[in-house]
């Protein structure tokens, strides 16, 4: 499985950046998509945090419940991927252009 999990980090960066500069219409879309994971990885961990703080349980097991929330992993994984592909299209410009 971790196997995967590197790989995937690896290339699925590259196919975004290649669907990103091949269709015009993804980008507005890959973006959105974003700004709505950011938005719910947000939320999930702000109620994780609000209700940890209200009940008075700052317990390390009561923090680590936040990573079973399958929106919390979806989005994160979806910004970590979306953070990479941005890195990498930049450093693409920086090196082309020489800016």
């Amino acid at each position: 499985m971790e196997i995967i999990v590197g790989i995937s980090v690896v290339i699925l960066p590259f196919i975004v950046l290649f669907l990103y500069r091949l269709l015009g219409k993804w980008r507005f879309i890959i973006d959105v998509v974003a700004a709505v994971a950011a938005m719910s990885f947000a939320i999930v961990s702000t109620v994780a945090v609000y209700q940890i703080r209200r009940d008075g349980t700052i317990f390390m097991t009561n923090i680590h419940r936040l990573f079973d929330n399958y929106i919390f992993l979806i989005s994160g994984a979806y910004l970590g991927m979306y953070g990479l592909c941005q890195l990498i299209r930049y450093s693409i410009k920086k090196f082309l252009y020489r800016i």
